[in-house]
């Protein structure tokens, strides 16, 4: 188990439940991660090439909600921001 995993915190959030439209946005993201992996397979090099990845990606959803672009497109970008977060954790080792 990651140390990450064992936060107290995640620990109280196994007590809810998570509704419809939570987990729709988390099989997005997971597919989407799945999609950059097959991309992009090789992991992040450490951590500040996942955060300039990630950076990229924030980068990109700014641009769109400064164009005010319609909601699918803002969103589109967030869950890309999201999974790029995901491999972050996953990618990135002590």
């Amino acid at each position: 188990m990651q140390p990450w995993a064992r936060s107290r915190e995640i620990e109280k959030v196994k007590r809810y439940e998570v509704s419809a439209d939570v987990r729709a946005i988390v099989r997005a993201v997971a597919q989407e991660v799945m999609r950059a992996r097959a991309k992009h397979p090789t992991p992040f090099h450490g951590p500040h090439d996942g955060y300039a990845k990630l950076l990229e990606e924030v980068d990109e959803l700014w641009d769109e909600v400064k164009a005010d672009s319609p909601i699918d497109r803002q969103h589109r970008e967030a869950v890309q921001v999201a999974a790029m977060a995901v491999r972050f954790i996953a990618d990135v080792k002590a």
